[in-house]
């Protein structure tokens, strides 16, 4: 299950999952998506942090509540800076930064899945222009 506001991101990776052999539901905010967890057939999820209506950290709360073995499979992304800390006491989940590759989501989700450690590659603290 793929959770973003932002329409283009969601296509994309539909259309990513279906190249690597996924099924890749999705949802535009927490709400949506809490919806989705509730039929069978989600084995992970990937959700952006920042949404209108339920975010997801209220998402991922709820989630936790209702079904806390999807809540350990779920992969964050997004476009604001999220500390180690933050990481670590907060989420306990991996945090992507936006812009993300394809492949980092799937590399994640994937270690996830087997229930390894992934640590998501940190945003660099500057971008020479």
């Amino acid at each position: 299950l793929f959770v973003d506001d932002e329409p283009a991101l969601r296509s994309g990776m539909e259309a990513f999952g279906r190249l690597r052999g996924f099924t890749v539901l999705t949802a535009g905010d927490g709400a949506e998506a809490l919806s989705r967890t509730r039929a069978p057939g989600v084995d992970a999820v990937v959700c952006d942090l920042r949404m209108p209506g339920m975010d997801g950290y209220a998402f991922h709360d709820q989630l936790r509540a209702e079904r806390p073995g999807l809540a350990a499979r779920t992969v964050f992304v997004t476009g604001d800076v999220v500390s180690n800390e933050t990481r670590d006491t907060v989420l306990r989940q991996p945090v992507l930064a936006k812009p993300f590759s394809f492949d980092q989501i799937e590399e994640a989700v994937i270690a996830l899945m087997r229930g390894a450690p992934y640590r998501a590659p940190e945003r660099p603290a500057s971008v020479p222009r």
